[in-house]
């Protein structure tokens, strides 16, 4: 222990030396940052409390907060341009929310713009450091882990937690959106279309299924623990569960997170034999903080006359690399537990929400994608989903019980702590 602590001080010592004189700086502005996330604390309470025009305000200036420690700062802390590029997506929200479709497109495609120009900065410092000399290079990025690693708050506590860290060691990158090349260009003929980075709000909630066997479904949290998602993506071609080490991923610009299944529960009838039973129900290993989760369910609406939109990670967008958004679809019943809908998915849609957007429901799931007509043109494609069955209804109100319970001992991570 004693080496291990003499190692990590050492790599912290070239290391801040290699940040002052290898090439451009850039430093973490521990101030500014604890300052803009107790703003946006402010934000998301208000909008948890329904007042979304205040939330979007209180963003704003949170934005503009971190605008201000940008240009304070003779050190460039792409945290801070990220946490503006998070505030633009979560006014982008209210936008859309408010029915304000085409500003809130603009405005979650400018977020992820804002993001990458973070990220392009960060590795073109990378870059700079390389060139001066590789090895130095790779002990400094050790450096700075380690540097963060044993830095403390005047009350002892750590100034970053291991996930923060990782995000400044492991940078992914974004992409724009782009149909993947065999698809027909257009396809917005209904609603509007777009990728998004969810930090606040229902779509907070919605995540990637990655599956033993590869490949990945989409699922959606209905309490801090529990994934709804299609009995298909965790069965074989016979309908038998398919065991292994199954992972949902929660993407976003700055906080993401991935975490294991520790249950699955499915209907007691294969959904190969009918497709109303293809429905699953997976209790999370851990606790999400804070998922934002739907309204909640409903059920016995005349479908023919709900505005409804779906997010998921359909392969037909960036290859189902990010989340995609179909706001403002239909569908209607087809009775037998199932509905059919026009909303845009393809492969690794399946379980995505199907939820409503405008009147008393907005908010509420009203069902889950399960699959779609195998052809191109989406104006001609037809997909299906599955209701909320009274045994659906049942088997989620039990699981949310003793998930709970359960849960009581394992405290999910502070979810803005930047």
């Amino acid at each position: 222990m004693l080496a291990y602590r003499c190692e990590a001080m050492l790599l912290a010592v070239v290391a801040s030396i290699c940040l002052s004189g290898c090439g451009p700086a850039v430093r973490m502005n521990t101030a500014g940052r604890s300052d803009v996330a107790n703003i946006s604390i402010k934000a998301h309470t208000a909008m948890q409390a329904g007042n979304y025009s205040e939330a979007a305000d209180i963003w704003k200036s949170a934005g503009e907060r971190s605008a201000q420690y940008e240009a304070m700062n003779s050190d460039y802390d792409p945290q801070l341009v990220k946490m503006r590029a998070v505030h633009n997506t979560n006014i982008a929200w209210v936008n859309l929310l408010n029915g304000h479709t085409d500003t809130a497109k603009k405005q979650f495609a400018d977020a992820i713009d804002l993001a990458r120009s973070a990220e392009d900065r960060e590795l073109d410092v990378r870059q700079a450091r390389k060139d001066r000399t590789e090895m130095l290079g790779f002990v400094a990025t050790l450096g700075v882990a380690a540097a963060l690693a044993n830095s403390r708050n005047t009350d002892g506590t750590p100034t970053m937690s291991p996930s923060q860290i990782a995000s400044i060691v492991h940078i992914p990158k974004f992409d724009q959106v782009q149909m993947t090349k065999e698809f027909p260009g257009l396809f917005e003929t209904d609603g509007v279309r777009f990728l998004l980075f969810p930090d606040a709000g229902w779509l907070r909630s919605v995540g990637k299924l990655i599956s033993p066997r590869g490949g990945f479904c989409t699922g959606f949290l209905m309490s801090r623990s529990v994934f709804v998602t299609n009995a298909h993506c965790v069965t074989d071609e016979s309908g038998d569960f398919v065991k292994g080490d199954y992972q949902v991923a929660f993407q976003r610009i700055l906080g993401s997170e991935s975490v294991g299944v520790e249950s699955v529960t499915m209907h007691a009838s294969s959904w190969d034999r009918r497709r109303a039973n293809d429905w699953a129900l997976l209790e999370l290993d851990r606790p999400i903080s804070q998922p934002y989760p739907f309204e909640g369910y409903a059920w016995g609406l005349d479908m023919s006359e709900q505005r409804l939109g779906t997010a998921g990670y359909a392969s037909d967008l960036n290859s189902g690399s990010w989340l995609g958004v179909h706001w403002d679809c239909r569908a209607q019943e087809s009775g037998n537990g199932v509905f059919s809908h026009k909303c845009r998915t393809w492969s690794g849609a399946s379980g995505s929400p199907i939820f409503v957007i405008d009147g008393p429901r907005k908010g509420y799931v009203v069902g889950i994608h399960a699959a779609g007509t195998k052809t191109r043109d989406f104006d001609e494609r037809t997909a299906s989903g599955v209701l909320f069955s009274a045994e659906l209804r049942n088997a989620l109100k039990e699981l949310i019980k003793t998930s709970d319970e359960r849960n009581k001992s394992k405290p999910a991570p502070d979810w803005y702590a930047y």
